[in-house]
């Protein structure tokens, strides 16, 4: 309970006080005594009421007052005048108006009509009592303004200037009162405990009651606020045998239970509290009974004593509780039954609160709660799923939102609207996420923007900021989503809550969203503050990784290496330590400085290489460095290491294939084809890519040593697989003709056999190669060839072998080898067939370079062997003047053969 909120109860008995001396008392009227507290929130700031005294009971009494004559009424009754008063001399009429005033708490108006009098009769008999007066009503005024320094320091002065006064005791109490609310606490109960003094002077004598009651009070109030429990517990010990009122006694026994909760003695402070309640039951007390209950139920709650806190609660259900403690023990009901997973008994309790409460606007704050809770409940239904959400999910969505949207339409609530509005948004972004509606991620936005600039300062304005930077992303606006992300993870820095919960997530964002901005610096920025929170967990090193991870891919690799390197020394033994190291290694790899990335690489394998989920990616990443440093024999090594350690991993069916493709390359194919054997037998790899494309690395492999009919059995083992991609198929049909074009059969007969199943499978590649696909060309190319051989016994082939010729050349897919060996093809199908001037224009378009592109080389094999057919056509015809020029331009092309060259030049000038 704060120090405002127990100080009320002392302060309406303070200013409850009617310092009307009579016989020497001081008494609290009623309506003062029945003066409740509120049950929760902060203190008023009424004005206090006066601290005043009649005349000393010494002076002489004033005569009977005359009474006053009455304005005639319009009909005239008669009225007897009492006989004049002769002793009513005009100081005592103005001295008895003055007092008047101070009595009713004009305390202004008493200070000014003391001075007043003091000057208009100086000789008066009264003058002395006036000049007391005037300075106890100027601490009172002090007082009744709330200026306590002032009040304080008057009132002081009062008691050392009258010690002897009747109202000195009453100036105690006012310093008192007033030190109390400057928090001066020890002066507080220097004032109530000195022996001089005029409390202390006052309580020896046990008189006046209601003045010492109120002193003992507030003294205990100040020993609590300087946490001397037992001290303040005898102090009200003491208080409660002057305590004659039920309003005191209730005022006793409250700040009883404030002291002992303070003190953490919960037990006695829930038997204090069950006395305060039963002292609510009073009729004169009635305006606290909904006061007494929280302040117990709360008791009970702290206790654990869920059940009794819970029907503490519902006591304040009842018709006679004031609606606002109504309200608050409705939702403080809900609340019970939301922390014990009843969640449906918590709606049906505010439904019913709701239906039987009538239309005070204070139900707001009820059916806020109500709307809350039926997204609490829509969200159980839902679970992880985002589609195919249950209909009752959807309809509760539909009923939380009508029931925030009520209240975010009230315009004199200002403290649930911004609340109503947060629920909106999360109830409106839960509809877009679901596909619900339409334009609902737009409206999220606004209603988590209005939450956002109406919330306080708090977790709840911190994640409305947060909900509408992530609707902005979904928008499609990430500068304004990285400004919200931003300013959640800067603005609330004071806020642990904040700090625990959103900060991390905040930081991840901007670093992921400035990163797709291009924003680099601002990304490494949140990354680098994302590091240093106070936090080790494990999810905080993945959300750091991840930005670095971002950030290295983005191109921002030295950045990124400066992050992990600060990773690496916050967590020098964490596990993911590890990863940070992997990360490094990765953002060489993407700037392909193959170098660094070995450096990085190969510690880590040999460090990690047994107990890192991440070995095999890392292994792999260490072999393609090698390979791409050009340290071939390394890199085989290494993939060779990571198939035989990890021999079902996905990765290590791309080593294979990457094996394959190496040993291939240096010629050594049998331990090219075993490595793609080692694919397609794992039986845990069936049916997967990997797998077709070993089966066509395998049969390439047999075609290259040789085995023209073990790479037939691969092709038509992967050509019959329903599940092989149609661009895979172009590709094996391809060499599956090569297989039959490049096999030399036992029987020579077997020639034309050959060639026309060569032709069948070089036909199909363009059924199943896509329209810019290279096998295409290539096949018929080969289709010419085949024809070119078979037109040897059935000349009708020319036309055929032609035709794919032609096709060839002309392809735009076509490189410039296959267009050069097309064009050969062509002109010995014009030799053959008797046109030699045509068989040397397609020589010549081949060796002046004709058929080649812009960014095209000649191709050298295909360059000289169309040059060397077009020098023995000419010499054929008797043209060795022309061949000896061919024979020079190849010289000119090829100077590496010149000898060979000459020597042939010789040969044909000798012949000639």
């Amino acid at each position: 309970m704060s120090n405002r909120r127990t100080s009320r109860f002392w302060w309406q008995l303070l200013f409850g006080v009617h310092l009307g001396f009579a016989s020497g008392l001081v008494c609290l009227p009623a309506h003062a005594q029945n003066q409740a507290p509120a049950a929760k929130g902060p203190s008023t700031n009424a004005s206090p009421a006066p601290v005043t005294a009649k005349p000393e009971a010494t002076k002489p009494p004033p005569a009977p007052a005359p009474a006053p004559t009455l304005t005639p009424a319009p009909t005239p009754v008669a009225v007897v005048a009492p006989p004049p008063n002769p002793s009513l001399t005009p100081d005592r009429i103005a001295f008895t108006a003055a007092v008047a005033a101070m009595e009713d708490r004009q305390f202004d108006r008493a200070v000014k009509e003391f001075t007043e009098f003091q000057a208009k009769f100086p000789e008066s008999p009264f003058k002395a009592e006036a000049v007391e007066r005037a300075l106890q009503a100027t601490g009172e005024s002090f007082l009744q303004r709330e200026d306590y320094t002032n009040a304080a320091t008057t009132l002081a002065k009062f008691q050392s200037t009258y010690t002897n006064s009747p109202r000195a005791v009453l100036a105690a109490l006012g310093e008192a009162s007033a030190r109390l609310r400057l928090n001066d606490f020890s002066k507080t109960i220097a004032v109530l405990t000195d022996p001089k003094g005029a409390f202390q002077q006052a309580l020896s004598t046990n008189s006046p009651p209601e003045a010492l009651f109120l002193g003992l009070f507030i003294l205990a109030e100040a020993r609590l606020r300087t946490q001397a429990p037992d001290a303040a517990l005898e102090t009200l010990d003491r208080a409660a045998s002057l305590a004659r009122t039920p309003a005191e006694q209730w005022s006793q026994q409250q700040l009883r239970v404030e002291v002992l909760t303070a003190a953490n003695r919960i037990d006695a402070a829930i038997a204090a509290g069950e006395k305060l309640r039963d002292l609510s039951q009073n009729e004169t007390l009635k305006s606290k009974r909904a006061g007494s209950n929280e302040q117990l139920a709360q008791l009970y709650d702290r206790a654990g004593k869920t059940d009794r806190a819970r029907l503490t609660w519902e006591a304040n259900l009842s018709t006679d509780i004031p609606i606002d403690a109504r309200h608050r023990a409705a939702i403080r009901v809900a609340e019970f039954f939301l922390q014990s997973g009843e969640v449906q008994i918590a709606r049906q309790r505010l439904e019913d609160f709701l239906r039987t409460s009538g239309s005070d606007g204070g139900s707001t704050r009820v059916r806020l709660m109500l709307g809350q809770t039926l997204f609490r409940q829509y969200m159980s239904l839902r679970g992880a799923k985002t589609n195919s959400v249950p209909l009752e999910a959807t309809a509760l969505l539909t009923q939380a939102t009508q029931q925030l949207d009520a209240v975010a339409t009230n315009t004199t609530d200002t403290t649930t609207v911004p609340l109503a509005q947060l629920g909106r948004g999360w109830c409106l972004w839960e509809q877009a996420v679901i596909g619900l509606a339409t334009n609902r991620f737009s409206e999220a936005s606004e209603a988590f923007r209005i939450a956002a600039e109406r919330l306080p300062h708090s977790i709840d304005q911190a994640i409305a900021r947060f909900k509408h930077a992530d609707c902005l992303l979904n928008l499609k606006q990430p500068a304004l989503a990285l400004t919200n992300y931003l300013l959640v993870s800067e603005r609330y820095k004071d806020l642990p809550k904040v700090q625990a919960e959103l900060a991390e997530s905040a930081l991840l964002q901007s670093a992921l969203v400035a990163t797709d901005l291009g924003n680099l610096d601002t990304a490494y920025q949140a990354a680098e503050r994302l590091l240093n929170l106070d936090n080790s967990g494990e999810e905080l090193q993945k959300s750091v990784l991840l930005a670095g991870q971002t950030l290295a891919s983005a191109g921002g690799g030295t950045q990124a290496r400066s992050l992990f390197a600060q990773f690496s020394a916050k967590f020098h033994s964490a596990p993911l330590r590890a990863d940070a190291q992997l990360a490094i290694a990765s953002s060489f790899m993407r700037e392909e400085n193959w170098t660094n990335a070995i450096v990085v690489l190969n510690p880590w394998v040999s460090t990690y290489a047994t107990n890192h989920s991440a070995s095999p990616r890392a292994q792999f990443d260490l072999a393609w460095a090698l390979e791409q440093a050009g340290l071939a024999t390394n890199s085989v090594v290494t993939f060779r290491n990571l198939v035989t350690k990890y021999p079902n991993h996905p990765l290590a069916q791309t080593a294979l294939l990457l094996l394959g493709d190496r040993y291939s390359a240096r010629g050594d194919f049998a331990n090219a084809e075993q490595a793609f054997i080692t694919i397609f037998t794992n039986t845990a790899w069936a049916a997967t890519s990997a797998q077709q494309h070993a089966y066509l690395g395998a049969a390439r492999a047999a075609l290259a040593r040789g085995s023209s009919p073990t790479a037939r059995d691969r092709l038509n083992t992967l050509i019959n697989d329903p599940s092989c991609p149609t661009n895979l198929l172009a590709e094996a049909f391809f060499w599956l003709g090569t297989a039959w074009y490049d096999e030399v059969p036992e029987v020579r007969t077997n020639v034309v056999g050959n060639f026309t199943e060569a032709m069948k499978a070089f036909s199909k590649v363009e059924r199943f190669a896509s329209p810019n696909d290279e096998w295409t060309p290539q096949a018929w190319c080969l289709i010419g060839q085949c024809a070119l051989q078979i037109a040897a016994v059935d000349s009708k082939f020319y036309a055929t072998a032609n035709t794919n010729f032609l096709k060839t050349v002309r392809s735009p897919t076509a490189d410039v080898t296959w267009r050069s060996r097309a064009a050969i093809g062509l002109a010995n199908v014009a030799r053959r067939t008797g046109q030699p001037e045509s068989a040397l224009e397609y020589y010549q378009d081949v060796y002046y370079g004709k058929l080649r592109k812009p960014n095209e080389d000649l191709d050298p094999f295909y360059t000289w062997r169309a040059g060397l057919e077009a020098c023995q056509l000419l010499e054929e015809q008797g043209r060795k003047t022309e061949a000896i020029r061919v024979c020079e331009r190849l010289g000119e092309i090829f100077p590496s053969q010149k000898p060979l060259l000459e020597k042939r030049i010789h040969a044909l000038k000798e012949t000639g």
